[in-house]
């Protein structure tokens, strides 16, 4: 054994300071990544396209980022990534989210059951609502005509009609309700549709990113669409970062109305090479 850890230093010391220095600057590289790749103040994001289904919360709009969130008041997971109770997710433009605001106006109550996908951008997590049903009471929010008092502020008091225990006609009475859409807010909706196999490049237009439809030489009027952020307009942007002349993409995605603009969700894109045959 002596003589197998004297053959062992001797070829250590055999090898040349250089060689020395490059392994051990590399062990140093390999510590650094794996404490890196550890390290506990990472953010936790659900993976991009994931579909939640039925899932309650509170809409808010927060004025310091101006933007409005979705604070979930369930686990939110994909047998992978947990996010925690309270978990604050913005909310994109989409057809629904607009029906969303309508209804909201009418409410004294922000809570919401939500069907939506996340979407993954730039180290964040966001909400594509495609669903919403309203939480809450089933109660008028003005008061009534003969005390002028809102039944809210009123003790409710049980009537033991049909023999029900006190104690579960409270917890009835209190138990949260599904109601369903307003009139107003269900006629404001209008439905997606989608985009299939159209050439367009992405434009930066007021601090906002569109994909402009490109016509291929023909005489037809461009058309902008705002994109909304996901993993796949993360790989685009960088491989228009990568060229030095427009990137033109063929796409199929999700159009969606939001106050009165088209909105684009990309499910698809894929690099066109043009060979110098488009128009410019």
């Amino acid at each position: 054994m002596a003589a197998l850890a004297a053959i062992g230093t001797n070829k250590e010391k055999g090898r040349s300071k250089p060689d020395r220095v490059f392994r051990h600057s590399l062990i140093g590289l390999l510590a650094l990544s794996t404490a890196l790749a550890a390290r506990p103040d990472q953010a936790a994001l659900l993976p991009d396209g994931l579909l939640l289904r039925g899932i309650d919360g509170q809409v808010a709009f927060d004025t310091e980022v101006q933007g409005w969130f979705f604070e979930s008041r369930t686990v939110l997971a994909d047998g992978r990534t947990t996010l925690p109770k309270g978990v604050k997710l913005q909310l994109l433009p989409s057809s629904a989210f607009d029906s969303l605001q309508i209804d909201l106006a009418q409410r004294t109550r922000s809570d919401y059951r939500l069907w939506a996908r996340t979407t993954q951008y730039e180290g964040k997590n966001y909400l594509f609502v495609h669903h919403y049903l309203p939480l809450g009471p089933l109660e008028p929010t003005q008061s009534s005509e003969l005390g002028g008092e809102s039944p809210r502020n009123r003790t409710h008091v049980p009537v033991d009609n049909l023999g029900i225990p006190i104690a579960i006609e409270q917890r009835r009475a209190a138990k949260k309700r599904v109601e369903r859409p307003s009139v107003a807010s269900a006629k404001a909706r209008k439905p997606n549709t989608l985009m299939l196999d159209r050439v367009g490049y992405l434009v930066q237009r007021q601090g906002h990113l569109t994909f402009t439809l490109d016509g291929l030489g023909l005489q037809l009027q461009t058309r902008q669409l705002s994109l909304l952020p996901c993993r796949l307009l993360t790989r685009m942007q960088k491989e228009q970062r990568a060229s030095l002349t427009p990137v033109h993409f063929r796409i199929a995605g999700l159009i969606t109305e939001y106050q009165g603009h088209d909105y684009l969700m990309v499910q698809r894109a894929t690099q066109v090479h043009d060979y110098g045959n488009f128009g410019r």
